[in-house]
């Protein structure tokens, strides 16, 4: 299902579907011996077996050149991660996404414009989200690249900010349709980045939106995606359900149903 993309869901996801498993920059370099920048953290002998897959991972990105010397110190000795209920950490899964994700301009550019390490998590959700606390969920049957490239898709809206935030929908004059209409906007711009990911990271475009995005010359790319996530026939409509957000918070929900129920209306 598609849901909102920022606060405690994210469902908008490019692809139904993983795809097919491919080649990445992080499977390409485990193959390789290890170099002798690296070879120390391979076989030293961490306290835990968590501890060594991260060192393990991190090593990776520091041979591919993803991150400095300080920053992969302070990347084997981040603190274990508190997930959410019923979702949980993997340090090794998500140094493999992360390195997937970096290995691409487009994504190295969304991780340095965020500026920290994302945390990352693991659940049975339909779609990656970005939580109000900045954890990122993650699907935990989706392979490194459909994982790295939703990842892009979260990070444009930790960047920008929420689609469509709590203290806008409350305090703003701005009347909920713009608010929504602002919000698709959003949506279709970090939508268009998890497209672009997936190609770049080898993935098939399963979707026939996501064929039709291709086929189309770019500048009419971005329209496409916004046309799709405010009337998807195959989704339940995301233009309502970001409504149905921004009156609730207004608190005009009900006065709507209310006086729709006097005409003899279902209501919103």
């Amino acid at each position: 299902m598609m849901g909102l993309s920022y606060d405690t869901v994210s469902r908008t996801t490019a692809e139904g579907l993983p795809g097919p498993t491919s080649s990445s920059p992080c499977q390409d370099m485990r193959a390789r011996p290890p170099t002798t920048a690296n070879h120390a953290l391979l076989t030293a002998k961490p306290v835990n077996k968590a501890v060594r897959r991260l060192t393990q991972g991190a090593a990776i990105l520091a041979a591919a050149g993803l991150v400095s010397l300080g920053a992969l110190l302070t990347w084997i000795t981040y603190p274990s991660l508190n997930c959410p209920e019923k979702t949980q950490s993997d340090g090794w899964r998500a140094t493999q996404i992360l390195s997937s994700l970096g290995g691409d301009r487009e994504g190295r550019s969304w991780l340095a414009r965020v500026g920290y390490r994302p945390r990352v998590c693991f659940g049975q959700i339909e779609d990656g989200v970005v939580r109000t606390d900045g954890v990122f969920v993650l699907r935990d049957d989706w392979d490194a690249e459909a994982n790295a490239a939703r990842l892009g898709h979260l990070l444009v809206h930790q960047v920008e900010g929420p689609p469509l935030s709590d203290d806008a929908a409350q305090n703003s004059q701005t009347p909920c349709s713009q608010l929504v209409s602002d919000a698709l906007d959003a949506e279709a711009r970090a939508y268009a980045v998890e497209l672009r990911l997936r190609r770049a990271l080898g993935l098939e475009a399963v979707a026939a939106h996501a064929r039709d995005y291709w086929k189309a010359p770019e500048p009419q790319r971005l329209q496409l995606v916004r046309e799709y996530l405010e009337s998807a026939p195959d989704r339940p409509p995301l233009k309502e359900q970001y409504l149905g957000r921004c009156l609730s918070l207004r608190g005009e929900a009900r006065e709507q149903f209310q006086n729709a129920a006097k005409r003899g209306s279902p209501g919103p």
